[in-house]
């Protein structure tokens, strides 16, 4: 919970919408950030020691030792740095290519598995006016590491003064080019600001930058990391709500539990 990817993201989500109605903790390594400070005003605990029981468990990267509770696992991604954690009750992917994954590599029994889509707080990203510009802008929302790298590449070769790019991220070793084009700015907890301010929205896989977009009305392309093949994303308001809204992702979690 130390940085603004996907995963915190996730987890903030989900904790600030389980906490209306449930008490919540958040076991992580912490520091002093804006996720944890506003998980606490919410009510959350943000702890570093977990307690020995708790009703329900929902892990990502770890779970704790010796201490009960039903576990879930949210799996978040197909590549290695995601590996399914052994032993947790049941598993969640956030997409159906990761649960294909998991059940194809790792061994996971499919009656153990489902998807449940990434949940978006509906009420902080709303559909916003298009401001007009003699150019298109696309916003890119992410981590900058060896993984996008290749992708960051080809949007950045691809600029120019009717096509630019603003990536806004952490920066993790990528060896990118140069263009002035394309501008980068620090990762910060209020991307819708800048997201509303996009002609469009660009990622890998389906993340929470495409959703985050398709809930402000805001088209977006996800690219394969690693042939660049592109596809367009936008949902129906309809499937969209389904499948994302926040509210509804973690009454989906908590029936796991209930109809375990």
């Amino acid at each position: 919970m130390t940085y603004l990817s996907g995963q915190p993201l996730y987890v903030y989500t989900l904790a600030q919408e389980l906490v209306k109605e449930h008490d919540v903790s958040v076991l992580s390594v912490w520091t002093d950030n804006e996720l944890k400070n506003k998980l606490i005003e919410s009510g959350v605990k943000c702890i570093i020691c977990p307690e020995q029981e708790y009703d329900l468990i929902i892990a990502s990267e770890f779970k704790p030792d010796n201490v009960k509770g039903y576990t879930i696992n949210i799996v978040h991604s197909e590549y290695d740095c995601e590996t399914p954690i052994s032993d947790c009750d049941f598993y969640v992917g956030i997409r159906p290519s990761i649960v294909e994954h998991i059940i194809k590599e790792h061994k996971i029994q499919k009656n153990k598995t489902k998807v449940v889509y990434n949940g978006i707080d509906r009420n902080r990203f709303k559909k916003s006016n298009k401001i007009k510009r003699p150019f298109k802008l696309t916003v890119v929302p992410c981590t900058i590491d060896k993984l996008r790298e290749k992708f960051l590449n080809h949007l950045i070769d691809t600029a120019t003064k009717k096509n630019m790019y603003l990536i806004v991220g952490s920066y993790f070793g990528a060896e990118l080019h140069n263009s002035p084009f394309v501008a980068f700015l620090p990762p910060t907890f209020n991307i819708e600001k800048y997201i509303e301010q996009a002609d469009e929205v660009a990622g890998i896989l389906l993340g929470r930058v495409n959703l985050e977009a398709n809930s402000m009305g805001i088209k977006s392309l996800i690219y394969d990391p690693i042939t660049l093949k592109r596809t367009k994303f936008m949902l129906d308001e309809k499937t969209f709500d389904k499948r994302h809204n926040i509210k509804k992702v973690a009454k989906q979690i908590l029936k796991i539990y209930e109809n375990k």
